[in-house]
């Protein structure tokens, strides 16, 4: 992606759905910093119950990914709060569920 980017340009953003401890996003958060893209999730999900043994590392990339962000869009206000409670400092937006009939 770097050399694709460097010959053919950055993205916009990097938008990266669900991170959460068994499923970090591994690239985004590093490439968005190198290209100066402003890094986006939505549904991020954070369980203290996590901040020890064997998942306690993929939970740190969570927290670190969520606190970078230049948006963390939320489905519920609980899991805002969730989020909110854990990285006071990150920024957050809430879009709530909807159905187009």
């Amino acid at each position: 992606l770097t050399r694709l980017w460097d010959r053919d340009g950055k993205p916009d953003l990097w938008f990266s759905y669900h991170p959460y401890y068994k499923a970090p996003d591994l690239i985004g958060p590093e490439l968005a910093s190198a290209f100066a893209v402003p890094y986006v999730t939505a549904e991020a999900s954070y369980s203290r119950r996590r901040n020890a043994g064997l998942w306690a590392d993929a939970q740190a990339l969570v927290a670190r990914a969520v606190e970078q962000a230049a948006l963390n869009i939320c489905f519920t206000q609980r899991d805002r709060q969730g989020l909110a409670d854990a990285i006071p400092d990150a920024a957050y937006g809430m879009l709530s569920p909807f159905i187009d009939t």
